[in-house]
């Protein structure tokens, strides 16, 4: 018989999914009361952690404390919510910007004062203070990650700064104290704009090409392509830039390329039994150039239309399915791609490429 927490925990990560009631919930919750008479309180701070707004809005109606703290899971240190919330490296920004709110008008305190356990070896982590202090000394380990460390994890700190950007304006309206140290800390976070290196016609068509067609390290050579080269405003209109972004698709490796390399042997995708379906994510690159295609700027473009339609048709071919359904339902959302008059179309082609 599973753990009754962790029992109520999954139910109350299903709220919200069709045809899911809550009476299950209700009951679940109602067997842990016994030994413990607020488990709604418990169990906030985790979901906080998931993402999962539903629930959060969920427990916050029936009378979680919004203060209480807790671990996100067995052995965390106990935080409040809110800064589980702020803090999560699972939850969708979306997710994470709502839930916050939700919070903060549950009565969550910005000003709430715990403390944290202290590894002797990590001097410059969170010991004592506020939520706000909790989710600063986050930022700071978050701008620590530069250029020497691979491409999930500058896009992982990007994301998560971008998300402190948006959630933090909120505790401070909601009266957090700023003290000398949270105001530096504010600063480094505000004005840490993503630098492009100065562009130069030639010399950026040449080692574009050049990063493009590089074998070793192949996703982080184009997670630096599109970081430095091709997300520049001022590339985007070079007649050049639609070929590089094509040449990087293609850079995508097949599943039996890189199975012959590893294991000496080719297979597929669908008939490996090795680790490397596991980790197949870390091969591909295709998610890094719907990232890119999603951005504004690259929408100026004359070809944007005819290079996702080439990256949603090569998906199949490189075992990305799975892969790049995040990316591309980004895409796909902004209003900038709703508004192209070839939205309909991609829409459609999408279906049939996934199908």
């Amino acid at each position: 018989m599973p753990d009754p927490f962790r029992h109520a925990q999954s139910l109350l990560s299903q709220l919200g999914n069709p045809g899911f009631a809550e009476a299950s919930v209700d009951a679940a919750l109602r067997k842990l009361r016994p030994r413990t008479p607020k488990p709604e309180s418990v169990l906030l701070g985790k979901l906080a952690w998931e993402g999962k707004l539903t629930a959060v809005a969920y427990l916050v109606a029936r009378g979680a404390d919004s203060n209480h703290l807790s671990g996100f899971t067995d052995g965390a240190d106990l935080v409040p919510p809110l800064a589980n919330a702020l803090t999560s490296t699972v939850a969708r920004p979306s997710e994470k910007l709502q839930i916050v709110k939700t919070l903060l008008a549950a009565g969550a305190d910005p000003n709430l004062a715990f403390a944290c356990a202290h590894p002797r070896d990590d001097k410059k982590s969170f010991r004592s203070g506020t939520v706000l202090d909790y989710a600063l000394a986050a930022v700071v380990a978050e701008l620590r990650v530069g250029k020497q460390y691979d491409a999930d994890s500058q896009r992982h700190a990007r994301s998560m700064l971008q998300s402190y950007r948006q959630t933090l304006p909120l505790l401070l309206d909601a009266g957090a104290t700023v003290n000398a140290t949270a105001k530096s800390r504010l600063k480094k976070l505000v004005v840490a704009p993503t630098k492009h290196p100065a562009f130069r016609l030639a010399a950026w068509t040449k080692k574009a090409l050049a990063l493009a067609l590089r074998q070793k390290g192949r996703r982080d050579a184009i997670h630096t392509l599109c970081e430095e080269y091709l997300a520049n405003p001022a590339a985007i209109p070079h007649r050049e830039w639609a070929k590089v972004v094509k040449t990087a698709i293609d850079q995508s490796p097949t599943f039996k390329q890189v199975s012959q390399a590893t294991y000496g042997t080719s297979v597929s995708y669908t008939d490996d039994e090795g680790w490397l379906c596991q980790a197949w994510d870390s091969y591909l690159v295709l998610d890094l150039l719907f990232e890119l295609l999603a951005q504004q700027p690259a929408f100026q473009n004359p070809s944007w239309s005819a290079l996702v339609s080439h990256a949603l048709e090569v998906r199949r071919k490189y075992d990305a399915l799975d892969q790049t359904t995040e990316a591309v339902e980004a895409l796909f959302s902004q209003p900038w791609a709703r508004s192209h008059p070839d939205y309909k179309a991609l829409r459609k082609l999408e279906k049939k490429t996934r199908g």
